[in-house]
């Protein structure tokens, strides 16, 4: 593997509905430039979610070096209050490559705004 993410937002704080940034520090360790592609995963909207989910996030990071993503976090109306685990997936356009993932935990606080079914 030649690729280490870093979720620079391993929490994030925030309501049913909304769309929340985070971001992720990829590092290509392998010896060609790459282009990666970054999504989350772990927290798919159900049927009663209106909202489109977000695409992944590209991002072209140099050989040896590192890049910031800032990625879109869509959380689902039908998520429930509480502690949620998540992660970003990262794929890179090199064939040998895995995907590689990096856990993040997303908090909902409040009941305000969670359809209830």
């Amino acid at each position: 593997m030649s690729t280490r993410i870093t979720a620079l937002t391993p929490s994030l704080s925030s309501a049913p509905g909304e769309r929340s940034i985070a971001r992720v520090e990829i590092h290509n360790e392998g010896s060609a430039d790459a282009v990666y592609n970054v999504a989350v995963v772990g927290i798919e909207p159900s049927s009663i979610d209106e909202q489109v989910p977000a695409t992944p996030v590209s991002v072209s990071v140099p050989a040896g070096g590192s890049a910031v993503a800032e990625v879109p976090v869509v959380v689902p109306r039908s998520l429930g209050v509480g502690q949620h685990a998540a992660a970003f997936e990262v794929t890179s356009d090199r064939p040998a490559d895995r995907p590689a993932l990096s856990p993040f935990t997303l908090s909902i606080s409040s009941m305000a705004r969670v359809d209830v079914e």
